[in-house]
């Protein structure tokens, strides 16, 4: 039996759990499911498992109809386009003062959390380079010293998610290995105390048009 103490950390456990699920599409969109469904799946009581839908609701990753159940929300192209317009001016102003306010702890722990891409990517683990990438940008918009920023930015990263599962493995080594390496560029930037040169290396990774290209070349229609 739980105590009132362990709830949030049940609860931030199903939704890390239901969050992987959804992101790395192990569950496909309009899948529909109930709390106790969930909760036997997960092995973790309903009330926490509750909270968990909640917090996937207001992040845009499951909707929840009442009599109907909880379902697996279809995150189309244009809630990508969306996103990425929206994340853009988010990131440009996280880049800029984290140019001001880094730490030299930030500036590695930004540096560190890419350490390994190369490798990922050769090997092909796109999982886990989604990982690293995720915590390079929560990491930097950690940097900047503003909360508000930073829920944002990560509410607005995980919609994006589900898109770049998709075309990953679409994308050649060399490209890919390109665009690390822009994230590193922004590293640099950061440790350089140099707000406009950082928020620059920021657009080239954050681009709404750089999304709309990738859409082409995947064969899809935005």
């Amino acid at each position: 039996m739980t105590s009132d103490k362990d709830a949030p950390l049940l609860a931030d456990l199903a939704y890390s759990k239901l969050r992987e699920r959804i992101i790395f599409r192990d569950v496909r969109a309009g899948q529909s499911f109930d709390e106790q469904s969930l909760s036997r799946q997960l092995n973790i009581g309903r009330t926490p498992v509750r909270e968990a839908v909640q917090r996937l609701a207001r992040e845009g990753l499951l909707t929840v109809i009442p009599r109907r159940g909880i379902i697996v929300s279809d995150i189309g192209l244009e809630t990508v386009r969306e996103m990425f317009e929206a994340r853009l001016p988010c990131e440009v102003q996280i880049a800029r003062l984290a140019a001001l306010r880094a730490t030299p702890d930030d500036i590695e722990a930004m540096h560190a959390t890419l350490s390994d891409a190369d490798r990922l990517i050769d090997e092909r683990r796109f999982r886990e380079l989604l990982v690293a990438d995720e915590k390079f940008h929560l990491s930097l918009a950690s940097a900047a010293k503003n909360k508000l920023l930073y829920d944002i930015l990560a509410r607005l990263y995980t919609l994006g998610v589900p898109f770049w599962c998709q075309t990953l493995e679409q994308r050649s080594v060399e490209e890919t290995k390109q665009a690390i390496g822009r994230h590193l560029d922004i590293v640099e930037c950061i440790r350089q105390r140099d707000p406009d040169a950082a928020a620059r290396a920021v657009t080239l990774v954050v681009d709404p048009n750089q999304v709309l290209g990738i859409v082409r070349n995947a064969g899809h229609q935005p």
